[in-house]
């Protein structure tokens, strides 16, 4: 399971948290409301490298090629390309079937 979501380990997602903590503590109400966009990408970025990572070494796991998985998800094999290196913006029905294939699931907490 892919979980993305605050976490008591060390990672960079505890990095940015205290980064953002830290850009609370410093800034008014009305300054964080022009800083708010960039946090969403922040966490958009982070969950895409850590989507990329899980997709392959589970794809390795399973020893099968970009192609494999791209013929069994039925997507190009550029496309599990660009997902594992967090690459483009696939849509959300293709990096579904790649984990279909793959037994992940993705879990978004907060």
């Amino acid at each position: 399971m892919i979980t993305y979501m605050k976490s008591a380990k060390e990672s960079p997602a505890i990095a940015n948290e205290e980064f953002w903590q830290d850009i609370h503590a410093t800034y008014t109400e009305e300054e964080l409301k022009e800083v708010a966009p960039l946090r969403a990408i922040v966490y958009a970025h982070d969950l895409k490298n850590r989507l990329a990572m899980e997709i392959k070494a589970k794809r390795e796991e399973l020893k099968l090629t970009q192609r494999e998985l791209a013929k069994l998800a039925n997507i190009s094999q550029r496309e599990i390309s660009f997902l594992e290196q967090a690459k483009g913006n696939q849509t959300l029905a293709s990096v579904s079937r790649v984990l279909f294939i793959l037994d992940l699931q993705l879990e978004i907490r907060n």
